[in-house]
């Protein structure tokens, strides 16, 4: 329990740090919360291995830490023993006792940092792609307490013989089955970023074996004595919560009409009557119609609420070229909103699956059908003084509402030539109007001239918000570290959806 407590703990002593001490926790974060290994946290390692920043090397050392202490902590061998001829034996069968320990208390913790519901997201200000982060590495750790137990057990019966004997006995068998489906789920996130649908279903997939293969394993075994078999409840209380939430929030708004409007290589999606206020929310959405041997398949998608993308009433003297133009207020939201206004926005890169799919009807149909569920995130508007939103081709739906919803902020935004009848599509609408601005096609922006211009007034509290290729976010990472390590006060919040 003390590992769980550890893994519990840490987040949310780690937020109320930063609630009570915002200066100090600040000048910190540039140091210890924002650097990535290496340059690189978004941008993947070979494909499929993602680096923590130095915030969540510090979680998973702690960690890791702590359950080497408790693996090896007061193991001791009492000689001459009734139960093992021998010291070798004896440390391995306490070894592989308090391994197998170690990795039940670590089952529901793993599955609850998966979760999109998970209850940590809810007290901590820590966000979604941070959990995820840390479950692949809990999962690892758990995994490893998980072989050691099966080796430690396996090298036991092979040194007195009973190897043999116990081969065909049913907790043997579903131990197995557990052990290997926990390693398989390790392996085949080799390619998570290759092939994503097919990765989420064997996934899902393993998982169950090794729920199955666990619960069996302890059924057989030990037949509901010692109370192994609770941590197994808890594995299913934690996973039957996320799912009935996930329910709930589908049915608050059941089956909806999505109008596709395809441009270029993107596809804009509008769903009528969702009504989801404040910036920084994204939603998980459903398209049963389009692939319907997979109807379950969601995708995260930040959104838009779309009366902030309805033509302005004044001119806007944006540009698609890089001019700017002078801040002002934040325009009044609508008192009275026409039934396309009501809903969300989302504008989709086509890629490979389901985004592929959905860019081809796009093309040939104008509407499909839809579910959506959330809203999911909570962190708001940064308190900051200035606020600078860095957005890279589609990256501009997590950062486009936080226009509305400060009152001296500025848009840096960079497409590729083939996306500018995504600018077009959004130039001249409310959000953008009297807004700074800076949109430039075809032109990325020097990330390290823009943060420290913007930067550069003493005193102020500079909050940035990216959101765009793994690149530009970690670009953006960097500027921001060495700005800050030089004594500028910034607040970072990267949106990059590279989970």
């Amino acid at each position: 329990m003390i590992a769980l407590s550890v893994a519990l703990g840490l987040p949310i002593v780690a937020t109320l740090v930063t609630l009570l001490a915002p200066d100090i926790t600040l000048k910190l974060k540039p140091y210890f919360t924002y650097p990535a290994f290496f340059t690189k946290h978004n941008r993947t390692i070979w494909r499929w291995f993602t680096l923590p920043t130095y915030g969540q090397a510090i979680y998973i050392g702690v960690f890791f830490l702590v359950n080497i202490i408790l693996t090896g902590i007061n193991i001791s061998s009492i000689q001459p023993s009734t139960w093992y001829p021998n010291v070798q034996q004896e440390v391995a069968s306490y070894i592989a006792n308090r391994t197998g320990i170690i990795a039940m208390a670590l089952a529901p913790l793993t599955i609850l940092f998966a979760g999109r519901n998970n209850i940590l997201l809810w007290l901590t200000n820590w966000n979604h792609g941070t959990y995820l982060l840390l479950h692949r590495w809990i999962a690892r750790i758990f995994t490893l307490h998980v072989v050691i137990h099966s080796l430690g057990y396996l090298a036991v019966y092979v040194a007195n013989g009973s190897y043999a004997e116990n081969l065909p006995e049913q907790y043997w068998i579903w131990g197995c089955v557990a052990t290997v489906a926990c390693v398989a789920m390790c392996v085949k996130s080799t390619f998570r970023n290759w092939q994503y649908e097919m990765f989420l279903i064997l996934h899902i997939v393993l998982a169950v074996f090794v729920l199955a293969g666990t619960w069996y394993h302890l059924i057989y075994r030990f037949d509901y004595r010692w109370g192994y078999h609770w941590m197994m409840y808890a594995c299913f209380a934690v996973w039957g919560f996320d799912r009935f939430i996930r329910l709930l929030l589908l049915a608050r708004y059941g089956r909806l009409g999505a109008k596709l409007t395809p441009l270029g290589g993107t596809i804009r999606v509008d769903l009528e009557g969702v009504r989801w206020t404040g910036p920084g929310r994204h939603g998980y959405a459903y398209f049963p119609a389009v692939r319907k041997w997979a109807p379950w398949e969601s995708h995260p998608f930040s959104i838009i609420p779309s009366h902030l993308l309805a033509p302005a009433i004044t001119a806007s003297a944006s540009s698609s070229e890089g001019h700017s133009t002078p801040k002002a207020e934040s325009p009044a939201e609508p008192t009275l909103l026409s039934p396309q206004q009501r809903g969300i926005t989302f504008y989709v890169k086509s890629h490979s699956g389901l985004t592929r799919s959905l860019h081809a009807l796009a093309t040939s149909a104008a509407r499909t059908t839809a579910l959506i569920e959330g809203p999911y995130g909570h962190n708001g508007v940064p308190s900051c003084d200035r606020l600078i939103l860095i957005a890279g081709g589609v990256g501009i739906t997590a950062t486009l509402p936080f226009l509305a919803y400060h009152h001296n902020v500025k848009l840096y935004w960079s497409v590729k030539e083939h996306s500018r009848s995504l600018v077009d599509d959004i130039s001249g609408t409310t959000v953008l109007e009297n807004k700074e601005q800076e949109i430039r096609v075809g032109d990325r922006f020097d990330m390290r001239e823009v943060v420290r211009a913007e930067g550069a007034k003493p005193g102020e509290v500079l909050g940035v918000i990216v959101c765009g290729p793994a690149g530009m976010c970690d670009d953006v990472r960097q500027a921001v570290v060495e700005l800050g390590q030089r004594g500028k006060k910034i607040d970072l919040r990267v949106e990059a959806f590279s989970w």
